[in-house]
């Protein structure tokens, strides 16, 4: 992000198979005081329906950090959380709560998603 160490920016397309395929996401990591003993925070910047990522883009993501870890393996483990959501652990803004447990509703307005804000 314009000449600022501590922010990046990180791109990648929505896996196969998922009803993200074909989507381009953006991603945000903000590097913290820390930094690399702490984790960057991360964030989605497209808008998203999925299960761990809140209304503002915020991801919740069980990573077990090092500070071996790049910020191109976060990228990846990003890319990786759209296609094996943890269901079990759903962000509690309710968005996707509201859906209950209907996969089929849920696929279906997470690639209208994927088409208008992620195209």
């Amino acid at each position: 992000v314009e000449d600022r160490l501590d922010a990046y920016l990180g791109t990648f397309i929505g896996p196969k198979d998922t009803p993200y395929e074909g989507g381009i996401f953006h991603v945000r990591f903000s590097l913290k005081e820390g930094y690399p003993f702490t984790p960057p925070e991360m964030w989605f910047l497209t808008k998203i329906l999925h299960p761990n990522v809140d209304t503002r883009g915020t991801i919740c993501m069980d990573l077990d950090w090092s500070p071996s870890l790049t910020l191109e393996v976060l990228l990846a483990s990003a890319a990786s959380l759209l296609d094996t959501p943890d269901w079990w652990d759903p962000m509690p803004d309710g968005l996707v709560s509201t859906l209950g447990n209907d996969a089929e509703k849920f696929d279906e307005m997470a690639r209208k998603w994927t088409k208008d804000f992620a195209t």
